[in-house]
């Protein structure tokens, strides 16, 4: 049993009693004085005159003798009252810090809670946030008595607990707190908190001696991660928190720094080719309480300095830098951006993978005989096969023999209809990183597009708009507005090279699914010409009329062409720009944040049972390729730490895919959450308390009973002095 005594004086503090029922002992004081009452002797009178003069003197000290006694009978009584309350086992929360009392041991369970967001690795000083954090838990942890537990939690996203049921040795615990290492990802609070909950519930009912509960919060308070702290979901979980344990916050995070990181690292143009002029941007973001000022930032491509350049930064902002660059050589490349050291120096180095290649390969199906015949010619106009672009035509009936895979971009010219097998077969290319542009005609099935393609039969919806009606009673012309998405960068600057004036007799009205797509190019009249969206890791561009001088509106007399675009003189630049767009979506396959997987969808024509994944500083690791139907895919999804992972197909001697896993850089600001916004249920306890000795955990107890033993020693002693000095005796 234990008993919660909340006193009248606060500096007696808060009392508790382990064993309540042993207070029932306390009656035995009662024994001193029934035995001093049974021992006195009933007298009777005689007249005797010497008796006369020594009652006289009896008298006369009546009273001393009667005090000598009482106290001699307070004294036994305390002893042992004294002895019922030890039993009791006593303790109190409150004592003067200077007293050299030792704490309860076995009732307190401590739950350290490191922060694992990347900006603790953070230098401040010579110390980086992350290390002091490890040291102040572990002085945390050496200050335990035998008998306290301790579980240790990593504030990640998602949380992970390290030491998930209680652990009572103390340098096994220390040894697992100096083993763990931050990511290279953010964290999230909720689910901490929610995780803590579950650990401090489980571990109160397996352990029901631990009494009490304290969750300490190792962290910077990163502005991050800890603004969550205010949103009603949160403070929900710190209060059914806090109602099984104290909340303790450690702040690691002296100050706030300054810090620039490489926020992006992106190519632009017509990357992707031999003999290409590709133009690289860097975004450097910068954080911190004063200007950046000047920063030198540098590029390389495998590894070579290629191109270094100066900026001046502005604090709290952004600032792009573009370099240059001309591919010599086909094959897998990797590009670098870096800068100067700083406060964070993990977010001072982007990668960028850029698989080369000899020529773009195109696959045209067609809908109709010829239906694809201007767009092959305006894409490869050379007639050795040997351009930048190298176009295959196919008819819409062998669709389904294709490996799409092998091809760079996928376009669907006038195709009437689509079978469920032709809709699983394009999405999961798409999904995977293709490129599938799709140019409408007087064929299209618009209730077939938006069922199949538009994933109201299957829910796998590869179209980035609906296709409404058939609008067109007059020449349309295209309205580029600011040329402000990037299929238009050929035109900006160049408003006489035709675009403005190509005629549209017929159109689709498309209506976006959602906001995600993005309308490249409307007709005048605010009505969209080309929509594109991202579906999977790939990309959709959907065009709202023909590519083909072929279709036509047998309505009217003469036949009314739908467009004459394709005889136009931006019609060559303009599919142009649409195909390295989309097909640019490959490229950001291979481009990834850290933890989220890699797809490989282009394994080669071999037999293949794993791909051999090497990941930065770690051994390699065997991931089985996974087979449906004709189509291969291998997923890796151990994506945890920035730089170059090299995907190897078969033996040495096989074909390599590299890809670049980089930070989101939310974590590089490394200002601070102010904790005075915390809820009220948090304690922000100074660093430097948790290796004083003298202070206690929040709910620690200082055992009694020592003392009162003790107590009873010195009574027994008391009353063996004074019964002999007294001349008394029992009774």
């Amino acid at each position: 049993m234990t008993v919660s005594l909340l006193p009248m004086s606060p500096l007696l503090g808060f009392w508790t009693l382990a064993s309540g029922w042993m207070l029932l002992w306390g009656l035995a004081g009662a024994l001193p004085l029934l035995i001093h009452l049974l021992s006195r002797r009933t007298r009777s009178a005689t007249n005797w005159a010497a008796m006369e003069f020594l009652y006289a003197a009896v008298r006369k000290n009546a009273r001393r003798l009667r005090l000598e006694q009482w106290l001699l009978l307070a004294v036994r009584t305390l002893a042992v009252l004294l002895i019922a309350l030890a039993w009791a086992d006593p303790s109190t929360s409150w004592l003067p810090s200077r007293l050299p009392v030792a704490r309860t041991a076995g009732q307190t369970h401590t739950l350290i809670v490191l922060d694992g967001s990347y900006s603790m690795l953070a230098t401040s000083g010579r110390q980086r946030r992350w290390d002091r954090a490890q040291q102040l838990a572990r002085q945390l942890v050496a200050r335990g008595v035998p008998g306290d537990g301790f579980s240790v939690l990593l504030m990640a996203n998602p949380p992970r607990a390290v030491v998930a049921d209680v652990a009572f040795d103390r340098t096994d615990v220390q040894q697992e707190i100096s083993n763990l290492a931050p990511t290279q990802g953010g964290a999230t609070l909720v689910a901490t908190l929610s995780e803590a909950e579950r650990i401090v519930r489980e571990v109160s009912i397996r352990n029901p001696r631990l009494e009490h509960h304290r969750v300490c919060f190792f962290t910077d308070l990163g502005r991050n991660t800890w603004q969550e702290a205010l949103s009603p979901e949160c403070r929900r979980r710190t209060r059914e928190l806090a109602s099984r344990a104290s909340l303790v916050l450690i702040n690691v995070a002296d100050q706030d720094l300054a810090n620039v990181a490489v926020a992006n690292l992106g190519s632009g143009g017509d990357g992707g080719v031999v003999g290409d002029r590709v133009s690289f941007e860097v975004v450097l973001e910068s954080a911190g309480p004063n200007p950046a000022g000047a920063m030198r930032v540098e590029l390389l491509v495998d590894d070579n300095r290629v191109a270094e350049r100066s900026v001046n930064l502005v604090a709290d902002g952004r600032t792009a830098v573009t370099f240059s660059h001309v591919w010599e050589s086909a094959g897998e490349h990797v590009v670098t951006a870096r800068v100067g050291s700083d406060a964070l120096e993990l977010d001072n180095t982007r990668f960028l993978s850029a698989p080369v290649r000899a020529a773009w390969h195109v696959l045209c199906v067609e809908g109709e005989q010829d239906a694809a015949k201007y767009l092959a010619l305006a894409l490869a106009p050379e007639t050795d096969g040997r351009g930048r672009i190298r176009v295959e035509r196919a008819a819409e009936s062998s669709l389904v023999e294709r490996k799409l895979s092998d091809f760079d971009c996928v376009w669907l010219c006038n195709v009437g209809r689509f079978g469920r097998e032709e809709t699983n077969l394009l999405y999961r290319y798409v999904a995977g990183g293709g490129a599938l542009v799709i140019a409408p005609g007087d064929q299209t099935q618009p209730d077939n597009y938006n069922r199949e393609l538009g994933g109201e039969a299957s829910g796998k919806r590869l179209l980035p708009a609906r296709l409404e009606s058939i609008s067109g009673n007059r020449p349309y012309r295209f309205d580029p507005g600011e040329y402000t998405h990037p299929i238009l960068d050929p035109f900006r600057g160049h408003e006489r090279s035709g675009l403005l004036t190509a005629p549209t007799w017929r159109f689709f009205q498309l209506k976006p699914y959602n906001s995600s797509a993005r309308v490249a190019l409307r007709f005048q009249g605010e009505s969209p010409a080309i929509i594109e969206e991202s579906i999977g890791r790939g990309v959709c561009v959907l065009l709202a009329t023909s590519v083909s001088l072929s279709s036509s509106d047998p309505a009217t007399q003469p036949p009314t062409l739908w467009t004459a675009l394709p005889s136009w003189p931006s019609f060559p630049p303009l599919v142009h720009s649409i195909t390295q767009f989309a097909a640019g979506g490959r490229q950001q396959s291979r481009n990834l944040t850290v933890g989220q997987s890699i797809v490989m969808n282009e394994l080669p024509d071999v037999p293949l049972d794993f791909v051999t994944v090497s990941a930065p500083d770690e051994p390699a690791a065997r991931t089985p390729v996974r087979t449906e139907g004709t189509d291969r895919t291998c997923v890796f999804s151990d994506t945890e730490r920035t730089g170059i992972y090299r995907a190897q197909f078969g033996d040495d001697s096989g074909s390599t895919q590299l890809f670049a896993v980089n930070l989101d850089t939310a974590e590089s600001d490394l200002s601070r959450f102010d904790p005075e916004r915390l809820p009220s249920q948090w304690r922000e306890t100074p660093p430097e308390e948790t290796s004083d000795r003298r202070n206690s955990a929040p709910r620690d107890r200082w055992p009694l009973f020592r003392l009162l033993l003790a107590g009873v020693l010195a009574l027994l002693l008391s009353e063996t002095v004074l019964a002999w000095k007294l001349g008394g005796s029992p009774g």
